[in-house]
């Protein structure tokens, strides 16, 4: 498997074995391998084991899943959510100079796919997630507001 920069799954131990490995070992959205009776978890999956173990129990509830990864470096922190990939355009919520922004990637129908937070505490942060996960639809000028809280932003 090729790093590409971040943490990659542990994957060595199976590549020989029946289980389908593509970035991690392929499961369905209960954590369940084409394999009868396999589950994944932890570092050779995309998801943490407490999922498993909460399918494992009954508790069947598909993973709905939103792409994040953070970067504390001193008193620098970063979290990243979704798939910018996906998107066509990038708009910034204060100034990329100032440490203290939010870039929104967004796609041709104007929903948010994507945004990366700089130097802002995670408790605010995270209020960007449901806007991904919802794929919200908000004017740029909604986007880029400073006045309102990013919370306020979620409907």
């Amino acid at each position: 498997m090729v790093d590409q920069g971040g943490v990659s799954p542990e994957t060595g131990l199976f590549e020989d074995t029946a289980l389908q490995i593509d970035d991690g070992i392929v499961a369905n959205e209960y954590l369940e391998t084409d394999v009868e009776g396999v589950w994944v978890a932890e570092d050779n999956a995309r998801f943490q084991g407490r999922r498993v173990g909460r399918a494992l129990l009954g508790n069947r509830r598909p993973i709905e899943h939103c792409p994040h990864f953070y970067s504390d470096v001193f008193d620098l922190s970063g979290n990243y959510w979704g798939d910018r990939s996906i998107g066509d355009r990038v708009v910034y919520r204060g100034e990329v100079e100032s440490g203290r922004f939010v870039a929104w990637w967004l796609d041709t129908d104007n929903r948010v796919v994507a945004a990366f937070t700089l130097g802002i505490p995670f408790n605010e942060a995270k209020a960007v997630r449901p806007l991904i996960e919802e794929q919200a639809q908000l004017a740029d000028d909604v986007l880029t507001d400073e006045s309102r809280e990013l919370a306020e932003l979620s409907g």
